[in-house]
């Protein structure tokens, strides 16, 4: 048997022991899925009063959302300013959806599930641009 043929044994032998050994969850899932998103008609469960789904805090606020884009570092960044500027407003804790993408996901994650710190301490001092320099950053 020459090497091609033993890489092709070799991969079929693999593939037959990852058949054999499937994961299977200890506990069952049940997910729901709602078509029509885009459809005029369209309601987020979340926001209705009588679905199961309803969530009461949702409802409350407005229809405001924030979205923050990709780009990677550069994008979490410039979205954080985004976000103290809208903290500052007090838009961010009057939002109702929070969506991200690519690099704006690593902010949106950090600032969605961390509480640890307010978030006045977790987005700093805010330091009009006329006042930064290098001690002004080092003392905020």
């Amino acid at each position: 048997m020459n090497r091609s043929g033993i890489c092709v044994l070799a991969l079929l032998l693999a593939a037959a022991n990852a058949q054999a050994a499937v994961y299977s969850p200890p506990n069952a899932y049940n997910f729901s899925v709602w078509t029509g998103a885009n459809e005029s008609w369209f309601q987020y469960p979340e926001t209705l009063n009588s679905s199961n789904y309803s969530i009461p805090i949702i409802q409350a606020k407005p229809a405001i959302g924030i979205a923050l884009s990709g780009g990677g570092f550069r994008a979490a960044t410039l979205g954080l300013g985004y976000l103290r500027a809208l903290f500052l407003l007090n838009i961010t804790s009057s939002a109702k959806y929070l969506t991200s993408n690519s690099g704006g996901s690593w902010l949106a994650a950090t600032f969605s599930f961390q509480n640890d710190v307010d978030l006045s301490s977790y987005f700093g001092p805010y330091i009009p641009p006329e006042q930064l320099n290098l001690s002004t950053v080092q003392k905020g």
